[in-house]
């Protein structure tokens, strides 16, 4: 890792500000396409990371993170990370990785504001 982290200082500048704008965009895509299904999101300063309270779900998913996951990746097939798993502070949120292109992640957005349609609180 230490060996990693010493290449990616030596990188141009100018990719380094490259992927900065790659991330930057996959972020404001889906912030932007879940917010039309009403669940809103705060825009990170930086990162490959989107980090979201969960939004209010019926029974049991309510406020419980992990369950929340492991419904949205059986019904949905969209894969987040429960936000336990990095500790107390991040439970009953979750985690995004950008790792997809903006296309795929506008897909999963998608796919997760069908998700949300059946199982939101009233």
């Amino acid at each position: 890792i230490q060996r990693m982290g010493v290449t990616c200082l030596s990188l141009p500048e100018a990719r380094l500000r490259h992927d900065a704008h790659v991330w930057r965009d996959r972020a404001a895509a889906m912030v932007r396409e879940l917010a039309k299904c009403g669940w809103s999101i705060d825009m990170p300063r930086s990162g490959m990371y989107l980090w979201a309270e969960m939004p209010a779900l019926q029974g049991a998913l309510a406020g419980d993170d992990l369950a929340f996951c492991q419904s949205l990746i059986a019904e949905a097939g969209v894969a987040l990370s429960p936000g336990r798993g990095f500790g107390p502070g991040g439970k009953g949120c979750v985690r995004f990785a950008l790792v997809a292109c903006e296309e795929r992640l506008v897909e999963a957005a998608q796919r997760i504001a069908g998700w949300l349609e059946k199982h939101r609180a009233t």
